[in-house]
C-alpha cells in the first residue's frame, strides 16, 4: 500500500471517529443529564411515555417467557412491530430493567446511524460508478479526485449534522422505538446503495453485488419488525431496481455492459427481497398460528388509510396525531364483522377508503395539508420559547439549506448524479409522500431528517467551493 493511499485512508478513519464520537458524547450526556438533573431542569414529557409502557410489558412477558401478548390477548397486541420489545427483553435479561440503560443503548445506536449515514452520503455523492480498483490505480497516479474530496467532505458535514442534531439526541433517553429503527433504516439504504453500485457494468466482482444484496435484504426485513410502515420500503426498492433494469436497456452505446447491468441488478433484487422474507418469516409464521393468514399485521394500510382520510376525520395541525373525529365508530363494526378475517377487513377497509376518497375530495386535500403542516411545523403546538429555540430553530436551519440543496443537487453541470443516489430521491420521496397521505407528525420527521441532511451539507458545500473560487479569483487580479 503507497503512501499516499495510507494518508487517505487514516484521513477517512479520522473523520470515521470524531462523528462516532461526537454523537455519542452528546447522546450519553443529555441521557445522564435526564438520568441525574432535578426535576425542574428536566422536559415535561415522561421518558416512560404510554408507548414505552407497552413496549416494556411486551419485553417483561418476553422475557418471562410468557410469549407476545398483552394480558393473554395473542391477536390484537400484533398491530405492535415486535423488534423493539425484543431488542428491549434483550437489554433486561443482562442487566434487568433499566430506562438508563436502554437510553445508553439508544444512545449506541445513534451514534453507529451516524457513521451509517456518513458512508451512505459519501457513497451517494461521489463521481462515479467506477469499480475499487480503478480507483485504487487512478488515485495512486493522480492523487485524489476533487469530486471524491467533496463527497467526504459533503458526508462529514451532513453526518455531523445528524451528530449534533437537537431533535435526535433529545429522543435518545426515550423507551421509544425510533432509534432502533432509524439505524435499520440508514442500514438498509447504504446496502441498498452499495448494491446499486456494485451492480454496475464497471464493478470489479459480481460477488459484491451478492453481499450487499443479503445486507440489504436483511436490513429491509429488520426495518419492517421494527416499524411496520417500512414495509412499503420494499415495494420502493424493486422499483428502483426495475427503473435502473429500465434504464440500462434503453442504452444503445454498450449493450455488452447493459445487459450485464441488468443481470446483476435482477438477481441482485431477487436475492434482497428473498432474504428479506425468509427475516420476516418467523413472525409470519407466528401470525400464521394466530390468526390463520399469512399477515404481517392486523391493522394494515388499508385500515390506516381509511382512518387518516376518513369524512369523519378532523385536520390534525399540532405536531401530534391525537385522532380528531369519529373513526372508531366506524371501524368498530368493521372489526367486529371481520374477527381474525384480518384479509378481509383490509379489504373493507380500502374499499371505505376509496370509496370516502371519492366522495369527499375537498376534505380529503384539507386533511393532507393538515398532515403535511403537522409534520413539517418546527415544532409542537404549545410548545415553549425554549423548545422552540433547541429544537425548532435548528431544525428551520436545516430546511433553510436542505431545499436549495435538493435544488442544486439536481441541477448539477455536468450531471454526476451516481446510481446510489437514487436511494435518497426515492427515500425523501417515500416519507414525504407517505405521510402526507397516512398520518403526519414531527416524530415522524426522524426518519426522513437525515437524508435531508445530506442535501444541507451539498448546499454548505456549493456556497464554500463558490466562496472559495471567488477568493481564488480576487487573489489573481491583485496586482
Amino acid at each position: 500500500m503507497s503512501t499516499h493511499v495510507r494518508r487517505m485512508s487514516t484521513h477517512l478513519g479520522r473523520r470515521v471517529a470524531i462523528v462516532f464520537a461526537t454523537a455519542l458524547l452528546l447522546r450519553v450526556l443529555v441521557v445522564c443529564w435526564l438520568r441525574f438533573a432535578p426535576p425542574s431542569l428536566q422536559p415535561g414529557m415522561s421518558i416512560f411515555a404510554a408507548d414505552a409502557l407497552t413496549y416494556d410489558a411486551l419485553a417483561r412477558d418476553l422475557l418471562a417467557g410468557r410469549g407476545y401478548q398483552w394480558h393473554g390477548d395473542f391477536a390484537e397486541i400484533s398491530r405492535i412491530p415486535p423488534l423493539f420489545p425484543i431488542f428491549l427483553a434483550a437489554i433486561y435479561a443482562v442487566t434487568g430493567p433499566s430506562v438508563f440503560v436502554v437510553g445508553l443503548a439508544n444512545a449506541l445506536l445513534g451514534a453507529l446511524t451516524a457513521v451509517a449515514l456518513f458512508f451512505l452520503i459519501k457513497l451517494c455523492f461521489s463521481d462515479a460508478d467506477s469499480s475499487q480498483s480503478e480507483a485504487a490505480n487512478t488515485s495512486v497516479d493522480a492523487g485524489q479526485s476533487e469530486d471524491a474530496r467533496a463527497a467526504e467532505r459533503i458526508a462529514f458535514v451532513a453526518a455531523l449534522m445528524f451528530a449534533a442534531y437537537p431533535l435526535e439526541i433529545f429522543n435518545t433517553p426515550y423507551v421509544l422505538k425510533e432509534n432502533l429503527s432509524i439505524f435499520l433504516t440508514v442500514g438498509f439504504a447504504l446496502a441498498w446503495a452499495n448494491l446499486l453500485r456494485a451492480a454496475s457494468p464497471k464493478a470489479a466482482s459480481p460477488k459484491a453485488a451478492w453481499k450487499w444484496a443479503i445486507w440489504c435484504g436483511l436490513a429491509l426485513g429488520l426495518s419492517v419488525l421494527s416499524r411496520f410502515a417500512h414495509l412499503g420500503l420494499a415495494v420502493l426498492f424493486m422499483t428502483v431496481i426495475l427503473w435502473r433494469v429500465w434504464r440500462a436497456r434503453r442504452r444503445s452505446d454498450a449493450s455488452r455492459f447493459s445487459a450485464s447491468h441488468s443481470r446483476r441488478l435482477i438477481s441482485g433484487g431477487a436475492l434482497a427481497i428473498g432474504v428479506f422474507v425468509v427475516t420476516i418469516s418467523p413472525w409470519l409464521a407466528r401470525n400464521y398460528n394466530i390468526f390463520g393468514q399469512v399477515v404481517l399485521s392486523p391493522h394494515g394500510p388499508g385500515r390506516y388509510l381509511a382512518n387518516a382520510n376518513s369524512d369523519l376525520a378532523q385536520p390534525e395541525t399540532s405536531g401530534y396525531y391525537e385522532a380528531h373525529g369519529k373513526m372508531r365508530e366506524r371501524n368498530r363494526p368493521i372489526d367486529q364483522a371481520t374477527r381474525n378475517d384480518v384479509l378481509r377487513r383490509e379489504r373493507m377497509y380500502l374499499r371505505s377508503a376509496l370509496s370516502g376518497i371519492a366522495a369527499h375530495p375537498a376534505h380529503v386535500v384539507r386533511l393532507v395539508g393538515g398532515k403535511i403542516v403537522s409534520m413539517w411545523r418546527p415544532v409542537w403546538k404549545g410548545s415553549s420559547s425554549r423548545a422552540m429555540l433547541i429544537l425548532g430553530v435548528p431544525y428551520i436551519v436545516l430546511m433553510a439549506l436542505a431545499l436549495p440543496g435538493l435544488v442544486l443537487a439536481g441541477a448539477r453541470k455536468p450531471p454526476r448524479a451516481t446510481s446510489a443516489m437514487a436511494v435518497l430521491y426515492a427515500l425523501l420521496f417515500y416519507y414525504v409522500v407517505g405521510h402526507a397521505v397516512f398520518y403526519g407528525m414531527i416524530r415522524e420527521r426522524q426518519y426522513v431528517e437525515p437524508y435531508l441532511m445530506a442535501f444541507a451539507a451539498y448546499a454548505l458545500d456549493c456556497a464554500w467551493r463558490a466562496r472559495k473560487k471567488d477568493v481564488g479569483a480576487r487573489t489573481l487580479q491583485t496586482p
